[in-house]
């Protein structure tokens, strides 16, 4: 007896089909979040790509950086003597307890506690380049 391909059947691999597409995509999404999450809850982290915002603003004419951090923790930061140091305020248990540090070659200084948003400018005012480095809590 010969085996046919009914809708019924045809149907039903749509629909399995139509299920694992949506759950890779699912997964990936959940990932991507956590992943995101586990990264801006350390503190070297957070250090490390502040730091890399600083010093690729050097290389701009003029620039406006805008960090935005996880809307869920703040951190305290100081930049000083080519040195960001960064804190994270209230940290969940998977996350690093201690403050990080990572050097930059920005040579101001900025200090902002429970901050979770950062902007780095960069303006050219007459023949010189002035930076600005801020901080809020959203």
């Amino acid at each position: 007896m010969k085996s046919s391909i009914t809708s019924e059947t045809i149907g039903i691999i749509a629909v399995m089909v139509i299920l694992i597409f949506f759950s890779i995509g699912i997964i990936s999404n959940i990932l991507t979040t956590l992943t995101n999450v586990l990264s801006l809850s350390s503190p070297a982290n957070v250090a490390r790509q502040l730091a890399g915002f600083i010093d690729a603003s050097f290389s701009a004419k003029e620039v406006v950086i805008v960090y935005n951090l996880n809307r869920y923790f703040t951190y305290n930061i100081t930049i000083k003597d080519q040195i960001v140091s960064i804190g994270i305020n209230n940290p969940p248990r998977y996350s690093e307890k201690t403050p990080a540090k990572f050097s930059t070659i920005f040579k101001g200084t900025f200090e902002g506690d429970e901050i979770n948003k950062v902007k780095i400018e960069k303006l050219k005012i007459g023949d010189k380049f002035v930076y600005d480095i801020s901080g809020e809590k959203d």
